[in-house]
């Protein structure tokens, strides 16, 4: 998982639009502060990493909340990447893994559990009538660069990020033509936050299970996943028709 990057800061706050890409850095007194973005249809906010685990434990039960991670395990010459996302729902709770062919990096992995965050929220809100639908939806990740660069996207991002952060930014797009507002929060990593535990354990089994089975046992589901699928990160799975 990525660790927090020090970012520079800024001396003024506004509130926060939900319907205007943001970004944010911490700052010493442990309140957000907000630069502009462009392309993301949401809000993101990065807070202390105190602030980030008072706000995740706050938020822990609240419906329509997202969890992902990203993970990367090396065995010899070869390394696996794995996505991880955790969220809960009426009938209780759900856990999708994802084992990435070509993703290498962590920031690979990272980016596309956010993607795959905002997939199943749109998947799910999505088969519910327009009357009944949330205002708005959290999605939290421990990787500060992922949403910085849902931010740059489409600009100065490599392959395959540039590829999974455009997706990632049109299901946040769907979200926002139903009605929804896309909230992006960073938690800490490795911390209290029990959602963020739940979806670090989904991204470490699926990387530890492929780097033992192998991709081609891409019928079996590692222990206790309640979805998986491998996956090539450079294909628009994430598509309007994929379920």
């Amino acid at each position: 998982m990525q660790q927090p990057r020090s970012r520079k800061t800024s001396a003024s706050e506004r509130t926060q639009n939900p319907t205007q890409g943001r970004a944010s850095s911490p700052s010493g007194d442990q309140r957000p502060t907000h630069t502009e973005a462009t392309s993301f249809s949401g809000t993101m906010t990065i807070r202390s990493e105190k602030g980030s685990l008072d706000f995740a434990s706050s938020h822990r039960a609240s419906p329509f909340t997202y969890w992902t991670d990203g993970s990367q395990r090396c065995k010899g010459d070869a390394t696996f990447c794995a996505a991880g996302v955790h969220f809960q729902h009426e009938a209780g709770h759900s856990y999708k893994g994802y084992a990435l062919v070509d993703g290498k990096e962590n920031n690979d992995a990272e980016m596309f559990a956010v993607g795959a965050g905002l997939k199943a929220a749109a998947l799910q809100i999505g088969k519910m009538d327009a009357a009944g639908r949330p205002g708005r939806i959290l999605l939290f990740s421990d990787s500060q660069s992922a949403l910085a660069e849902l931010c740059r996207w489409p600009d100065s991002l490599p392959d395959p990020v540039h590829d999974v952060a455009g997706f990632a930014v049109g299901w946040a797009r769907k979200l926002q033509a139903m009605g929804v507002a896309v909230e992006m929060h960073w938690v800490k990593g490795h911390g209290t936050s029990a959602g963020n535990k739940l979806a670090d354990q989904v991204a470490a089994t699926v990387t530890r299970w492929v780097s033992i089975m192998g991709l081609q046992h891409g019928e079996g589901v590692p222990y206790n996943i309640g979805e998986f699928e491998i996956v090539n990160v450079r294909l628009a799975w994430l598509g309007e028709e994929s379920g």
